[in-house]
């Protein structure tokens, strides 16, 4: 925890990582961003900064001071503090840090995932609504409690919840619905062993981490199959 921002080669090539950026990187965000050769991060004054993948011409790309960061090719998605009170509220802006505005006003947005020109969150109660961008208005996609969601784009919201509230069945398990709002149900996918943070889906594949018999493990399911496999066992 010590501040910095390091590169090193994808292969695995480099006998020691790069040291691009020293003592400026925020320890509280986990968000790092690397787009037209340029890496966005929040500096330890919580404010948006853009730096050259070889950690020079570093820029301030915003100065209103923020705790969370979302890059896509067009935007940058942001929370700030509200001027009339101490909650925040979930912006969005230009790459180049133009046209700051709030995605809806007075609303925080919660596990954020833009798919074209809409964005999907969730609520305090993590009810799974979307809205287009730049109309300012909220539109429930489902009534389901969900954490932690990965909008894929084969058509589909990936998320965690329990297995069914009202039979009192608490086991995390993973579900996929439908990104038009058309699933009756939520798909049941797997029953993870223990409690995740992490949900990444790529090329029909979802990535996770996983507890079980005092194990931990990144675990990967095949969205159609159902077929679980461990790619990593850590410590």
């Amino acid at each position: 925890r010590d501040n910095r921002i390091y590169r090193i080669k994808t292969d695995g090539s480099m006998a020691e990582p790069q040291l691009i950026n020293d003592n400026d990187f925020h320890n509280s965000c986990a968000q790092i961003y690397v787009l037209n050769d340029k890496v966005y991060y929040l500096g330890t004054d919580s404010k948006l900064y853009a730096m050259g993948i070889d950690g020079q011409n570093r820029e301030l790309v915003s100065d209103k001071v923020s705790d969370y960061l979302a890059i896509t090719k067009e935007y940058i998605i942001h929370d700030v503090k509200r001027e009339d009170s101490a909650d925040k509220e979930t912006h969005i802006m230009k790459l180049d840090g133009s046209d700051d505005k709030a995605v809806i006003e007075n609303t925080k947005l919660n596990t954020v995932a833009v798919v074209e020109d809409y964005i999907y969150y969730t609520t305090g109660d993590k009810e799974i609504f979307r809205t287009k961008i730049g109309s300012g208005e909220a539109e429930l996609v489902y009534d389901i409690a969900a954490y932690n969601f990965n909008v894929s784009n084969d058509g589909y919201i990936y998320f965690f919840g329990y297995e069914d509230v009202e039979a009192k069945k608490y086991t995390i398990c993973l579900f996929r619905v439908k990104t038009d709002g058309t699933s009756e149900k939520a798909e049941l996918l797997y029953k993870l062993a223990d409690n995740s943070d992490y949900l990444n889906v790529v090329n029909g594949q979802a990535f996770f981490m996983d507890e079980e018999d005092s194990k931990s493990f990144i675990r990967m399911v095949d969205v159609d199959s159902k077929e679980v496999k461990n790619i990593f066992e850590y410590k």
